[in-house]
Order: structure tokens, then C-alpha cells, then sequence
């Protein structure tokens, strides 16, 4: 069944990073989230606008359990500062609040983790800069 759940997901990860171009400054992540809720690097983008921006977690799948799990996700700017964390659950679209920390236009990195589960997970988001 685990393996059922993981090739599910991994067909859910080819859709959507099909359909990920449609949006304005999208990074479309496939990364393995550490155990016991250590923090994993996502990616960085450049923001264009002083727009909201937003990550959906498309899927995240324990790697003990098989089943989908919620994670948290945060956002530290380059020219210094960070988001407050945020949960995230399964097929969820989440923002951050629209402040001088993350609206500016500039570079961002994004951090994400585990928030149900001590095992390691494999994670596919979208993340939306300029929405």
C-alpha cells in the first residue's frame, strides 16, 4: 500500500508541475523534508511584486506511514528578516501576511518541515511569489 501511495503521489507531482507554469513566478519543489522536524531547504526565488505570496503543499508523503501529512512552511528574505511558520495541510494553498518582511520585491528562500511526524517525508510544493 505504501508503494501504491507513493507512485500516486509521484503522478501527482507530473500534473501539477505541468499545470505550475500557468502561475507568475512559481517554484515548483520536489524535496525529501528531514526527520524529527528539522528544517529542509526548499529553493529560492526573486519576487516581482509587492504581492502576497503563498505555497501549497501538494504532497507530502511519510516515509514510515505512507500516509499524507501536513507541513509547516516559512520564508527568509536575503536582505535579512523571516516569516513566522505556517501549517500547511495536504492540498492546502497558505500566505503569509503581506508585511515589509516578505512583500518586497526581492530575493526569497524557502524553508519547509514535518509537522505531524518524526520520519522523513517526500515533499512537492508549489510556491507562489506574485499572486
Amino acid at each position: 500500500m505504501k508503494y501504491v501511495k507513493m507512485t500516486l503521489g509521484a503522478l501527482v507531482v507530473a500534473a501539477a508541475t505541468c499545470c505550475a507554469s500557468t502561475f507568475a513566478s512559481t517554484g515548483a519543489y520536489n524535496v525529501t523534508l528531514d526527520s524529527f522536524y528539522g528544517s529542509t531547504y526548499v529553493g529560492t526565488e526573486t519576487k516581482q511584486t509587492t504581492s502576497i505570496q503563498q505555497y501549497k503543499n501538494e504532497g507530502t508523503i511519510n516515509s514510515c506511514t505512507g500516509n499524507y501529512n501536513s507541513i509547516k512552511a516559512r520564508v527568509n528574505s536575503t536582505a535579512g528578516g523571516y516569516s513566522s511558520w505556517i501549517t500547511i495541510d495536504h492540498k492546502v494553498t497558505a500566505g503569509w501576511n503581506n508585511d515589509s518582511i516578505t512583500n518586497v520585491p526581492r530575493a526569497y528562500s524557502v524553508f519547509a518541515k514535518n509537522n505531524s511526524s518524526p520520519c522523513s517525508s517526500n515533499h512537492f510544493g508549489l510556491w507562489y511569489l506574485d499572486n
